[in-house]
């Protein structure tokens, strides 16, 4: 007598591929908003790291110096946006960026606008101990492009100089 043996067999159906390729799409819809929220996020922290660096930088190298050096906007025409397109530390007084002691360079895709006390000021100077000059407290806002949807940052500058981070609801225009 002879039997006969099931057929097995080892791929896939096409309906096995289309339930798996609906499933990836439906997890990749949820997947890459987050991951787009996710870059956003991690772009402010780094222009609002990157300000709070240029603070203690500017505050140590004039106490290490002994002389005024200038945290400067490289291009403050932007009222909205002052220290948004870089800024560097210069020795002395208010100047140009052109023989700067460091230059910081924020994310493109960032805006950091001076408010109250900094409203419109593209330098803060410090003196040989480090203490800010000519300057009341201030808030540098630092919001992302899609600014109705991602929270922001806000740096605050005291009137001694020392910076601090704190949560910001950023407004779109």
């Amino acid at each position: 007598m002879r039997t006969i043996g099931k057929k097995t067999s080892n791929g896939l159906t096409v309906i096995e591929l289309l339930v798996a390729m609906a499933i990836a799409a439906i997890m990749l819809a949820y997947a890459v908003p987050a991951f787009n929220d996710f870059a956003d996020q991690r772009r402010i922290a780094s222009s609002s790291n990157m300000i709070i660096a240029g603070v203690n930088y500017a505050r140590s190298e004039a106490a290490r110096l002994g002389t005024s050096v200038t945290l400067q906007a490289m291009n403050g025409a932007d009222d909205a946006n002052e220290w948004g397109a870089g800024f560097c530390v210069t020795a002395g007084t208010p100047g140009s960026c052109d023989t700067p002691l460091n230059v910081f360079q924020p994310d493109a895709n960032v805006t950091l606008d001076g408010v109250d006390g900094l409203n419109g000021l593209v330098s803060l100077t410090f003196d040989p101990t480090g203490m800010l000059t000519g300057v009341v407290d201030g808030d540098i806002e630092v919001c992302g492009m899609s600014a109705a949807e991602d929270p922001g940052r806000v740096i605050r500058i005291n009137a001694i100089g020392r910076a601090s981070t704190g949560e910001l609801e950023c407004f779109g225009d």
